[in-house]
């Protein structure tokens, strides 16, 4: 269900700037690591002892012993690993790349798993006992640099993940649409490392330097803030006014699939929301109008309104 044509065009009408999530709003992030993260499974399966899949940790330690590496026990591993790793929404990716984050969560998997970093990945030594997930265990960064290993696990992840990539159904004509009026402006507004998410947009073909349609990019790296953290989009429009000029929230349309992370602080913050909720959504706290929550459960509905406002 989406909100009416006539609201959304209403509410829209002040907007100068649309600012978008990227990942499951203008391209399908979920499907497309779901298919990297079991390329890697994969991998590690394969050059694992393929005869035996083993899990091989202290001596004695039967129940151990018969645990499979198999990639259903790799994808319960890592989904453990991912949330504990990636809570606080890459706020601290100023100085930190994807390949840093990626090979981190790599080797706590290998961990988990009772395996060392080694190419084959061989059995962990007794004194690190790996029967259940320790995302927490640190890793010398140095370790993670110089692994031959995690550096192919790395690159399995990105291979795979370029040939999953697709756009959102109708976020192409969207843009196109926007840019096609006088005095807009299109930014992602995302959570993830800066250089994955430029990545992602180039191969995309979202970005403008590319013929895309993306002015500019702000990531919670950039800010130093989680989406959901006081002061976020404050900065953001700080960041995005051009100049001096600090935007003011009305003027923004914030456009993104996330309730919680997308929605509810950027509504806050006192700017226009469109809740992309694609297929239907739950309807939770869902309003229409300025003072509540614009809907649209394809992005169509919204290229829509905006063509139909710019006269295109």
């Amino acid at each position: 269900m989406s909100s009416s044509p006539d609201l959304l065009r209403t509410a829209l009408a002040p907007c100068t700037t649309y600012a978008f999530d990227l990942d499951d709003t203008l391209h399908s992030f979920r499907a497309a690591s779901s298919a990297a993260a079991t390329a890697v499974f994969e991998y590690i399966v394969a050059s694992t002892n393929t005869e035996n899949p083993t899990l091989l940790h202290q001596p004695g330690d039967k129940a151990a012993a018969t645990t499979t590496i198999d990639v259903p026990r790799l994808r319960a591993l890592y989904a453990t690993i991912l949330k504990a790793k990636t809570a606080n929404a890459f706020a601290d990716g100023a100085t930190r790349t994807s390949d840093d984050y990626r090979k981190e969560r790599f080797a706590a998997l290998l961990h988990a798993a009772g395996l060392s970093l080694a190419d084959p990945p061989s059995p962990s030594p007794p004194s690190a006992p790996s029967s259940s997930p320790s995302p927490n265990d640190a890793t010398d960064e140095l370790e993670l640099e110089s692994s031959p290993y995690l550096t192919a696990l790395a690159a399995t992840y990105k291979t795979a993940l370029r040939a999953s990539l697709a756009l959102k159904p109708g976020a192409a004509p969207l843009l196109r649409a926007l840019k096609a009026r006088p005095g807009r402006r299109v930014v992602v507004v995302t959570e993830g490392p800066r250089d994955a998410q430029l990545w992602t947009l180039r191969e995309l073909g979202l970005l403008k330097e590319t013929g895309g349609f993306v002015d500019e990019v702000v990531t919670t790296g950039d800010v130093g803030r989680a989406k959901v953290e006081e002061g976020f989009w404050g900065e953001v429009l700080r960041r995005v006014g051009g100049g001096d000029r600090v935007l003011r929230a009305e003027e923004v349309a914030v456009v993104g699939d996330s309730w919680e992370r997308d929605v509810v602080p950027a509504r806050e913050a006192g700017c226009v929301v469109v809740w992309y909720c694609e297929g239907g959504g739950d309807g939770a706290g869902a309003g229409e109008g300025r003072d509540g929550v614009l809907r649209v459960d394809a992005l169509d509905r919204l290229r829509e309104a905006v063509e139909t406002e710019s006269g295109v």
